[in-house]
């Protein structure tokens, strides 16, 4: 058996989305409230990787393919629900 072909951007969006969703939960509420600049980095970190997943999710030119070892004539089109939530979190 053979696993099925995932496309690349997909795999790599994917895991990116994933990772940053586990940052998410390892923050501490309580040291964020208490102001730990350790926590705040995180955050930051965090922000920055949802503004960032948004950029990748609207891309349409097919540089995100390029990135990912895709074909840049396929570029993936998440549509706009996903494209929505992509905005709620930037």
């Amino acid at each position: 058996m053979q696993p099925p072909d995932t496309h690349p951007t997909l795999f790599f969006l994917f895991d990116f989305i994933r990772n940053t969703h586990k940052q998410v939960q390892s923050i501490d509420p309580a040291k964020l409230r208490d102001g730990d600049a350790n926590t705040k980095n995180s955050v930051a970190e965090v922000v920055g990787r949802n503004r960032f997943a948004k950029t990748l999710i609207d891309d349409r030119t097919g540089k995100l393919a390029l990135l990912t070892g895709g074909d840049p004539g396929r570029p993936v089109d998440f549509g706009e629900e996903i494209r929505e939530k992509a905005r709620v979190l930037a």
